[in-house]
Formats: C-alpha cells, sequence, structure tokens
C-alpha cells in the first residue's frame, strides 16, 4: 500500500483537470485506502465549491457523517437563483433551438441554409447578447451536473457561430469546445468524446500560429496541450480504440514536446498501451528511447520494466518491476480495468524477449519469470501454440519449452540463427577487404611521393 501511494498520480493528474472530472477519481480512490476518508471528502468539498451541486456538497457532508455547516442552506438557494436566473435570460434562445419545426424552416426545403448569427438577429430577433446569455446558461447547466443538457446547448452554439465565421482558433470558440470535451466525457460518450479531443487539439494548433492572438503564446499553447493531454485520458481508456489512438495522439511532436516538457508522469499511460497493444507498435522503439532519456525527470515500476526488459534485458529485475505494476494499476483510476491486459501484454513481452535469444526454456524458470504458477505457465504455453502464435513445442519429459520446432514454420529463433549464421565468415571478409584498401591506398601515397621526388 506504500508502495502504491509512492507511486499514485491523482493528485498530480486532477491539477490539470476541473473540479467536476476530479470527483470520479475522488471517488475512486475512497475504496483503494491509500488516502484518508478526511481528506478525500475535503478535496471532493473543493471540487464543488464554486459549482452549483449544493446538493451534491449536502450529501457528501450526510454521507461522511459530518455535520452540515448553516451556510448550506444559502449556498443552495443561490445556486437555484443562478440557474433561475440563467435560464430566464436566455428563455428566448432555448425556445428557438427547442422548436424543431422552426429550425427546419428557416433552413429551407432542401435543409442546406445555414442558421448564422445575422440570420437568427434578422428572423428571431435573437442578438449576439442573446447567444451570450445562451452560453452563460450552458454553463450553468454544467455546473449543475447536467452534462447531457450542457453539452447540447454548447453543441447548437457551436453550430451557430461556425456558420458565422467564427474560426476554431477564437477564444469563444475555444471555451465551447472544452465544455463539450468536458460535457461529452463526464457524460460517458466515448465515440463523441474522441471527436471533441480531436477538434480540440486541431483548435489549439490553429490558435498556437494565430498571429492576431496574442494572449496566445508558446506558453499557453504548452499549457493547453498539457490540459488537453490529461483530459484525453478519460476517453483512451474507455474508447475502444483508445489505446491506439493514445500512442498516436501522445508522440505527435507537439504533444510529446508537452509530456516531456511539462508533465512527464504521462509517459506511464504510453507505457500501458504501448504493452496492452498486441503486436509491436511502430513507435516501439521511439517510445523505449524516450522512456529512457526521461528517466532522470519520470520513473516508475512501469515504466521501469519496460526499460528492465528490452534496454537491460534483466529477466530478473523485470519480474521483480511487473509485481510491483500490478498494486500501481490497480489503484491507478484510468488503469484499473486494464491490469489484467496489461499483466497479460507484459508476461507475453517477457516470452517474446526470451524467444529472441533462447533455444529452449526451462519451464520452472519461465514461471517463475512469469509470475505464473507452472501449471498457469504450462497452460500460457500451450495456448500460444494452438493459437499458432508460438512456432515451439514442450518436451515434457525434459520440462523443456523448444522454440521453433517447425509446426508452425520457421520461428523467430530458427530465423534469428538462419540471418546470422554466416556473420562470422562475413566479419571475417569484411575485416579482409579493409585491409586490402587500406593496403592499396599504403602503395599508391608511396607511388605518389616517389613520382613527386621524381619531378623534383
Amino acid at each position: 500500500m506504500e508502495g502504491a501511494r509512492k507511486h499514485d498520480l491523482a493528485s498530480t493528474v486532477t491539477q490539470y483537470m476541473d473540479g467536476h472530472m476530479s470527483l470520479p477519481i475522488l471517488d475512486f480512490l475512497m475504496d483503494q485506502e491509500i488516502y484518508s476518508p478526511e481528506s478525500l471528502v475535503r478535496a471532493k468539498l473543493e471540487c464543488v465549491k464554486s459549482s452549483n451541486m449544493a446538493e451534491y456538497a449536502l450529501s457528501i457532508y450526510q454521507d461522511a457523517g459530518l455535520e452540515v455547516p448553516e451556510r448550506m442552506d444559502n449556498e443552495l438557494d443561490a445556486a437555484i437563483e443562478r440557474i433561475d436566473s440563467a435560464e430566464s435570460k436566455a428563455e428566448k434562445v432555448i425556445q428557438f433551438f427547442d422548436n424543431a419545426e422552426r429550425i427546419a424552416e428557416l433552413r429551407g426545403e432542401d435543409g442546406e441554409r445555414a442558421i448564422t448569427p445575422s440570420l437568427l438577429e434578422r428572423e428571431e430577433g435573437i442578438t449576439r447578447e442573446d447567444l451570450d446569455t445562451y452560453y452563460q446558461w450552458g454553463k450553468q447547466t454544467y455546473e449543475s451536473g447536467d452534462y447531457a443538457g450542457a453539452s447540447g446547448v454548447l453543441f447548437n452554439l457551436e453550430g451557430v457561430l461556425r456558420a458565422g465565421g467564427m474560426v476554431p482558433s477564437n477564444p469563444k470558440m475555444l471555451s465551447i469546445l472544452w465544455g463539450k470535451l468536458a460535457a461529452t466525457i463526464l457524460n460517458s460518450d466515448w465515440d463523441a468524446a474522441l471527436v471533441e479531443v480531436k477538434a480540440l487539439a486541431s483548435a489549439i494548433s490553429s490558435a498556437a500560429g494565430d498571429k492576431d492572438n496574442p494572449n496566445f503564446g508558446a506558453v499557453q499553447v504548452l499549457q493547453a496541450r498539457s490540459w488537453l493531454l490529461h483530459w484525453s485520458l478519460f476517453v483512451c481508456f474507455n474508447h475502444a480504440d483508445g489505446r491506439n489512438f493514445l500512442i498516436e495522439f501522445f508522440m505527435s511532436p507537439e504533444n510529446l514536446q508537452a509530456v516531456q516538457n511539462n508533465c512527464p508522469w504521462l509517459l506511464r499511460y504510453i507505457t500501458v498501451a504501448l504493452v496492452m497493444i498486441i503486436g509491436r507498435h511502430r513507435n516501439f522503439n521511439d517510445i523505449l528511447k524516450i522512456i529512457t532519456q526521461e528517466r532522470h525527470a519520470y520513473s516508475d515500476p512501469i515504466t521501469e520494466f519496460l526499460e528492465c526488459l528490452r534496454v537491460d534485458f534483466d529477466f530478473e529485475g523485470a519480474q521483480k518491476k511487473l509485481k510491483a505494476c500490478e498494486e500501481i494499476l490497480r489503484m491507478d483510476y484510468f488503469l484499473s480495468e486494464a491490469t489484467e491486459a496489461f499483466m497479460s501484454g507484459a508476461r507475453m513481452f517477457i516470452f517474446e524477449t526470451f524467444c529472441r535469444i533462447h533455444h529452449t526454456l526451462d519451464m520452472s524458470m519461465l514461471a517463475d519469470r512469469l509470475a505464473y504458477s507452472p501449471t498457469e505457465a504450462e497452460k500460457f504455453i500451450v495456448d500460444l501454440i494452438r493459437g499458432s502464435k508460438l512456432d515451439a513445442r514442450i518436451d515434457s519429459a525434459k520440462n523443456y519449452v523448444v522454440i521453433g520446432s517447425g509446426k508452425n514454420g520457421v520461428g523467430v529463433h530458427a530465423r534469428v540463427q538462419e540471418r546470422t549464421k554466416d556473420l562470422a565468415a562475413r566479419s571475417m571478409a569484411l575485416s579482409q577487404t579493409l585491409k586490402q584498401m587500406e593496403a592499396k591506398e599504403e602503395r599508391d601515397r608511396k607511388r605518389r611521393i616517389l613520382a613527386a621526388m621524381d619531378e623534383y
């Protein structure tokens, strides 16, 4: 448990999230016994302090058996007042977007007519100030915990403003995109959230290249990308294709710069995604290089496992790190559900590495290195052979696994042997060729000297 607390990243990653997104992480930690319940209750109350979730705050006090402060009645009234006021001010726009028939009429018979701010003002009397109040209504809806409702408001508003020519790098549009992403994440709409991550990444890049936006300099761009990377963790470990997306997204040059300069702890999540992917990823060597380069800035048993295995070829060290990995994974909000997949992928990594350098493997040693019982290790090997993922056979008499038996074609070990069997001969031939070239160069040099002396 002490090791899990030492490597826990909750207090770090939540610094890059808003209060609403921190709540599910804090709820998860309540069951992990890493932190005291009192400290987590205080953190949850801090998260909702500036929101409209006064009723939720009241339930936190009651569930924790704490005395409810007298000010809670006033906070409840204030929250209701803010919501009612925002709804009242935005009523005209709310009614318009609730009127599907009128929207269809404005779009025309072919449905291609864009609804722009100028069209709304001319046809509906909805001004830009009214659209601002609609945005505030969306914000208050979000602060109330109605994430689906907030997402709908922001979707409507984005469509109108884009149709009116507002570019993604506009500060108001950026704010809308951040709000949409947060709402879709908290609404667990992972397909939509993945779309929003990509849209916001594109908008940040546009803002970074916008010379007319002096308030979005290099530091602001770095911070924005750092926040987006942290928010995207929700998507990457819940979406069906999230692990592949994580590696591609985090390893893009601009985002990798943010990881290395601002938040190297995200290397943990890159490593987990890499190990979980079946088959070698094209970015494998680049990721391994970065993990090694950044070990001074960040390392934990998860990144160290990969280093031990594929940099140092320290199987005993990798085995020890793997045992520590399991505890850390189960205590990490984003990775807890991925623990079994990671452990399975990690064992496959260990086994593949063994196969690259050995022709026969002792089953007892293999079971020890994979943190399996002998029976589990044998089943692991048998499943690989049956699934045609391994060209090998088990020698039960000697308790060995023999790699490259020929049953499923030429194995990894056999291919390595075939490609390297004449390596010594080729090396010697190359050495002789170099010596002959050097001797010829020396003879030519002497001839040039003699010729020069004759001319003199």
